[in-house]
């Protein structure tokens, strides 16, 4: 059954407009009777069907309501450092669909794209549209948190005060590796973890990093594009200590 998201749902009929309602009508080409699976903001989810066409906007009524799926027991904040365009979408789309609670994307010292504050908006835009039509494939609720770029330095003092597991992945590290950090540290349901741009992160932002608390950390043998790197974390975390082992 296709998924749409609605704001809220108060009444036995709601009103489904804008591109939601174009998507309905002019790609998918559903028809009046047709069922619908809607999603509120609160994550309760409605069987629909399609009451009647009502110029640019769509009326459905609702035929039953279902509890909201249960979120992940943890909750994963991913620090991406901004990437090339298909590789910044790949990592928010699979990332949503992993069940990323919140996204931070943010400028290093070796980050190549450096976005202007319009084109960032733009961005922001681009990047929770693809989350939601993630969200519509998985059937995630609730939708993931994408916030404005941070510089590192500033995404660093966010965390530097808070008793949680904090995580920074880095290919020059030889001794404490990733398998170690997870045998080592109990049950957490938070978690934050940055992986850095194509270039890397300097010996500086290392040290900051530390201040701030983070265990620094390498996945393996191999060095990881930085895509492959926060997809790789994410669902390892999920399976350590989220839904994916359930």
């Amino acid at each position: 059954m296709r998924r749409f998201f609605v704001e809220e749902i108060r009444d036995k009929f709601t009103r489904i407009g804008g591109a939601e309602a174009r998507h309905i009508k002019v790609v998918l080409r559903l028809r009046q009777g047709d069922e619908l699976l809607l999603i509120d903001s609160g994550g309760n989810r409605y069987k629909a069907s399609i009451y009647r066409f009502e110029g640019n906007d769509i009326v459905v009524k609702i035929r039953k309501k279902y509890p909201p799926i249960p979120p992940s027991p943890l909750k994963i904040i991913l620090c991406q450092a901004i990437i090339r365009a298909k590789n910044m979408d790949l990592v928010i789309q699979k990332a949503s669909e992993l069940g990323v609670y919140e996204i931070i994307p943010f400028y290093s010292e070796r980050t190549i794209l450096k976005l202007s504050k319009e084109r960032e908006a733009q961005k922001i835009r681009h990047w929770k549209e693809i989350a939601i039509q993630s969200a519509k494939q998985s059937g995630r609720v609730p939708l993931l948190n994408l916030n404005r770029p941070l510089r590192l330095s500033d995404m660093l003092k966010r965390f530097k005060y808070e008793d949680i597991f904090k995580l920074l992945l880095w290919e020059g590290e030889e001794k404490n590796l990733l398998k170690q950090v997870f045998r080592s540290s109990p049950l957490q349901n938070k978690a934050v973890v940055i992986v850095g741009p194509e270039g890397g992160f300097s010996e500086g932002e290392i040290e900051m990093a530390k201040e701030a608390g983070f265990m620094i950390t390498a996945v393996g043998p191999r060095i990881l594009r930085s895509e492959t790197a926060s997809l790789v974390i994410s669902s390892i975390l999920q399976y350590e200590w989220g839904d994916l082992s359930d």
